[in-house]
């Protein structure tokens, strides 16, 4: 459990600080990956989400609780608001405990995104969630998820808050890398995703 842990690190502060989707709702996705066969998973996966707009309005971090400043006042003040985030959190947990419970009907889809392999063979399978953005919704490209996931489980030997930081630092650098090779961070605007990785 503390390998999931891990590499959800660099989810925060809606992925990397970059004030994209929840990562909350992105820790969700990947429980859901992690408790659900594929492809029941990612319909999951698309109920979580409508259920976080329906509820929030939002799925960016920063409509949710403002914006993020990396200056280190700016980070404190940020970080303050965690009952905010508590709340989405709390909220996000009880949908994916019933989404596992109730398992959402079988559904045909046919790939249309490769996720290298890259991670333990447990946690791909997980992160097959985030194929298509987001379960193919289209959002955050699923290969800057998973490089972000590589990067945060190596540097995360154990889920404790100073090595989360240096996990979001350097998280956060993939994220600013990737989307000046791209042009996009998201799925729907990148063309090609096979030579990205």
């Amino acid at each position: 459990m503390h390998l999931i842990l891990s590499a959800s690190g660099g989810f925060g502060g809606g992925l990397a600080g970059m004030r994209l989707t929840c990562g909350a709702l992105l820790g969700g996705a990947l429980a859901l990956g992690f408790l659900l066969p594929y492809p029941e998973n990612l319909i999951a996966v698309r109920i979580l989400k409508r259920n976080f707009e329906l509820e929030f309005g939002y799925t960016f971090c920063k409509d949710l609780i403002g914006s993020l400043n990396w200056h280190p006042y700016e980070l404190k003040k940020f970080i303050k608001r965690k009952r905010i985030c508590l709340e989405i959190v709390g909220k996000t947990t009880l949908w994916v405990k019933n989404l596992s419970i109730n398992k959402p009907k079988n559904l045909t889809i046919s790939p249309s995104c490769y996720l290298p392999q890259k991670l333990p063979y447990f946690l791909q399978r997980a992160a097959k969630v985030f194929e298509g953005g987001l379960a193919y919704t289209f959002d955050i490209c699923g290969i800057v998820i998973l490089k972000i996931m590589y990067v945060s489980l190596l540097e995360n030997k154990w889920p404790i808050p100073l090595q989360n930081v240096f996990s979001m630092i350097k998280s956060h650098k993939i994220a600013v890398d990737f989307k000046k090779k791209t042009g996009s961070l998201f799925c729907k605007d990148i063309k090609g995703c096979f030579s990205i990785y």
